[in-house]
């Protein structure tokens, strides 16, 4: 799900398994709920999520070293472009 916003896509190989992570703002219709989500499928599926930020949330970025993942987005209380925010998160 999207409300029309730039999201990002990362690809991650770690040894035999390759993962690709997604981030965007998770509704249909606000700019809220940043959300990283992981496939084992190349996108067939995507059973693993994890909300960043419920709040307003924007235009995202990911990158990947060492087995972590890091995440820099716009995110806010009353909209998503008070603040930028960093965050990581291990891979595995």
């Amino acid at each position: 799900i999207e409300p029309i916003c730039q999201a990002s896509l990362e690809s991650y190989l770690s040894g035999e398994q390759h993962m690709l992570f997604f981030t965007n703002p998770a509704d249909t219709t606000s700019r809220v709920n940043m959300t990283l989500r992981m496939s084992p499928d190349d996108g067939i599926s995507w059973p693993t999520s994890l909300v960043l930020h419920a709040g307003s949330a924007a235009y995202s970025d990911l990158v990947i070293e060492d087995e972590k993942m890091g995440c820099l987005f716009e995110a806010g209380e009353e909209n998503p472009y008070e603040r930028i925010v960093f965050t990581s998160v291990r891979v595995k």
